[in-house]
């Protein structure tokens, strides 16, 4: 308990960033167009029409030979010679599909706008490769990070502090650990963002308590692919700031009607 009381004694100022004056955040996987390849430059542009106010999500996978490419996971069957392992490819095999776009070619169609990038790579020695893809970029305050490695977020909050970033899966496993311990506020909870699933291993994750620390600390709460989300538990539909889905009609539908009924 005295564990518990130390970290509730800690104060959390407010988050201050442009994205969270926005009622609600849609981060669209751009896998549900027909006849448009996920990533491709005519999905991106079908998205810009059905939703301006979603934030494209981009994955962001390095090729054999050390070129970068926006290519989401649901494609990496297009590889299965080499059994799905995008990273062994060489960049002239990837090439020969030519809708799928370099990383520098996908981050030229969000000059101004927020995007999500998702760095697939375990190996911090690359992200020099990633920033400097980003770096022409004019406005770098609406940039969001987020990669399944920690180190990769961890060296890259240092080296692009305006930036915002999520949390890693093993950070959230270790909140999730320290929250059923009932020391949940003596987690060291740096990302601005919580990206997580409704459930990890069939065990649900945002119980009343997290989400009331996660509250406490102004942390943004994003569910990701969480299925229809009027069937969520009232709690939770209460505390989602997001989501990232393919279902973006259904997301927009959802976020619209949850925004005219509070006011």
């Amino acid at each position: 308990m005295f564990l518990r009381w130390l970290g509730q004694s800690q104060d959390f100022a407010p988050f201050n960033h442009p994205l969270v004056q926005q009622p609600y955040l849609i981060f669209a996987e751009t896998d549900g167009f027909s006849e448009a390849p996920p990533q491709s430059k005519v999905a991106i542009d079908k998205l810009k029409k059905l939703c301006p106010e979603c934030i494209p999500k981009i994955d962001a996978r390095r090729s054999l030979d050390g070129k970068w490419y926006a290519f989401p996971s649901s494609s990496l069957a297009e590889f299965s010679s080499l059994e799905g392992y995008f990273s062994l490819t060489p960049s002239k095999t990837i090439e020969k599909t030519n809708h799928i776009l370099s990383l520098q070619q996908a981050v030229e169609l969000f000059p101004n706008t927020p995007f999500l990038i998702v760095v697939h790579s375990r190996d911090a020695s690359q992200l020099n490769e990633v920033l400097k893809a980003l770096k022409s970029r004019k406005n770098q305050e609406n940039i969001i990070l987020q990669s399944p490695f920690r180190q990769i977020l961890t060296d890259a909050r240092k080296q692009r502090p305006t930036w915002l970033f999520g949390i890693s899966p093993s950070g959230m496993a270790r909140l999730v650990m320290m929250e059923a311990l009932y020391i949940e506020p003596m987690a060291d909870i740096w990302s601005d963002l919580i990206i997580a699933p409704v459930e990890i291993h069939k065990t649900k994750v945002f119980t009343p308590r997290l989400l009331a620390e996660l509250r406490r600390r102004h942390k943004l709460l994003i569910l990701e692919n969480p299925g229809p989300l009027d069937q969520l538990p009232a709690p939770l539909q209460k505390a989602v700031n997001g989501v990232i889905t393919k279902n973006i009609s259904e997301a927009l539908s959802y976020f619209k009607s949850r925004s005219i009924k509070s006011n």
